[in-house]
């Protein structure tokens, strides 16, 4: 009984390798400048970095919401945000916004952590209504960007983004939601 296998010292560490065989995962918030994600072909870089920021299991522990996508957009600009539940307090994000007069596009996608012990943070909607949110946040050196999901409603049904300067935000393409960004329903099946 001396010598123990490792799948069975650790099981946890033998299906983690097993759901991430293969994947590197993101380490920093990625950047793209590039064209919109839908001209570039499947095995590109661009594609390779939001499928390595998207892994396949969630957290039984998570909202029973386990992904969504968020939109907004005024006239110069569209934004998203798609989020997955990993756990309660951990999300995968990806967050693109595209200036729809140049067509310039910008994308940051990692994972984001919430600290549940403190207060919520407070937002308002367009007509003025305040509601709580989880603040979601991936740092990297000096970059920071935040999440911050409705907590008021379930499934959440509203998210704003900020961003820290040192992200290098560029003004036409703003990493700070240019409003609420609302939950966007589910396609057909």
């Amino acid at each position: 009984m001396k010598a123990m296998s490792m799948t069975m010292r650790f099981p946890l560490v033998t299906l983690a390798i097993v759901l991430f065989a293969g994947c590197d995962k993101p380490r920093a918030p990625e950047e793209k400048d590039a064209a919109p994600p839908p001209a570039a072909a499947p095995s590109s870089p661009a594609n390779q970095a939001v499928r390595d920021t998207a892994p396949a299991a969630t957290d039984t522990s998570a909202p029973a919401l386990d992904s969504a996508v968020f939109a907004v957009a005024d006239s110069v600009v569209e934004q998203t945000v798609a989020v997955r539940w990993r756990k309660e307090d951990e999300i995968d994000y990806r967050f693109v916004v595209r200036n729809k007069q140049s067509g310039k596009t910008r994308e940051m996608a990692g994972r984001a952590a919430a600290n549940l012990d403190v207060d919520p943070e407070m937002d308002e909607d367009e007509e003025g209504t305040a509601y709580s949110a989880n603040e979601f946040v991936h740092e990297a050196g000096d970059c920071w960007f935040s999440v911050r999901i409705d907590m008021d409603s379930t499934p959440p049904e509203r998210v704003r983004t900020i961003a820290s300067s040192e992200c290098g935000a560029e003004p036409d393409l703003p990493l700070v939601s240019v409003g609420v960004m609302r939950r966007r329903a589910a396609a057909p099946r």
